[in-house]
């Protein structure tokens, strides 16, 4: 086993509970699955044909491929299983608690090890600690940036499908690179004189979000998406992760103290903080956007109506099977739904 890095080794992931520091102490460069429309639809041989698009997109564009993968559902284990199985590429389940306790975060700290010690395995590389220490540090830039980026956008100053062409595009390049392109972005809108015709504030929540032209549909009828509560935007980099402490608490603290997604027992916790995202920022329609056979969100699809209706606010409930196109369908119930507010 040499200590070297690894260097240009790709590794897919698919949560935003995936400990990419950790990834990028071995060098490898995490790329966010969010899968391609062209892939061939190979997925029925490995796994059932009720499981949602987008794990079924998963199998189809990135099999054989080293894949990092965390217990965030059922069908997602499945996934992980039909990797071992099937394909030669790396492949391992990191186990995640669903609760944010201190007896949570030593499990987890007990987890990352354990992957840590997996990863050393298969890569014939020693972990450093040190670069752990650098990686967070370079993860909490790329972090700082993308919340100016978001202050941006709450502040109706950017078109929201700019903004989601940034945040995917850094999720399938290496730290260093997402970094460059992230405050070139922001010269680039800072400088830019600021808007006064603002359009009308929509928030959307939900699954992840293959189509990043539904954006683009509800800015062509005049409104714009300034929040996007889902887990390859927001969630994606709430985290903070403190510098100078024990490395593994801190991730630990950092991950699952981050906004929770409905896979997580405190996931309720989320909707006071779109309550207040919604006044302060004087949204005026949510879309609440679902994957077809996605169990966590559809559980929570009805408190979370219940807990909207406290705002009085119009809500649209879309339902996706992981499409990278905004159907004919869905399109047009967008512009009703605009033209009512």
């Amino acid at each position: 086993m040499h200590s070297s890095a690894i260097g240009s080794r790709k590794i897919g992931y698919s949560c935003s509970y995936a400990p990419l520091e950790v990834l990028d102490a071995f060098g490898l460069i995490p790329m966010r699955t969010f899968g391609s429309p062209s892939a061939p639809n190979v997925c029925d041989a490995y796994i059932h044909n009720n499981f949602c698009g987008y794990t079924k997109n998963v199998i189809n564009t990135y099999q054989g491929q080293d894949m990092l993968f965390v217990d965030t559902c059922c069908q997602m284990k499945r996934v992980h299983d039909a990797w071992k199985e099937s394909f030669d590429g790396l492949s391992y389940l990191l186990n995640l608690p669903r609760t944010n306790t201190a007896e949570s975060r030593r499990f987890w700290v007990d987890s990352l090890k354990d992957m840590i010690s997996y990863l050393e395995g298969s890569l014939g590389v020693r972990f450093d600690s040190r670069r752990l220490n650098q990686a967070i540090q370079r993860r909490n830039t790329l972090r700082a940036s993308l919340r100016r980026v978001e202050e941006l956008l709450l502040q109706n100053q950017i078109p929201s499908h700019r903004y989601l062409e940034l945040v995917h595009q850094i999720q399938e390049e290496g730290v260093e690179e997402a970094i460059a392109r992230v405050d070139s972005f922001l010269k680039e809108q800072e400088a830019a004189p600021w808007r006064s015709d603002l359009p009308v504030p929509i928030l959307v929540t939900g699954s992840i979000i293959a189509a990043l032209p539904l954006a683009k549909t509800v800015e062509e009828m005049g409104g714009n998406v300034v929040y996007f509560d889902t887990c390859c935007t927001s969630r994606w980099y709430c985290q903070k992760i403190s510098e100078g402490t024990e490395p593994f608490e801190a991730l630990a603290a950092g991950y699952l103290g981050q906004i929770p997604c409905p896979r997580m027992n405190q996931s309720f916790e989320r909707f006071a903080l779109l309550r207040q995202i919604i006044r302060e920022r004087q949204v005026k329609g949510v879309i609440h956007h679902m994957l077809k056979f996605c169990d966590p969100f559809i559980y929570e699809a009805h408190p979370f109506k219940l807990s909207l209706e406290e705002e009085g606010l119009p809500l649209l409930r879309i339902e996706s099977d992981y499409d990278f196109g905004v159907s004919g369908q869905i399109s047009t119930r967008i512009h009703a739904f605009m033209e009512m507010i």
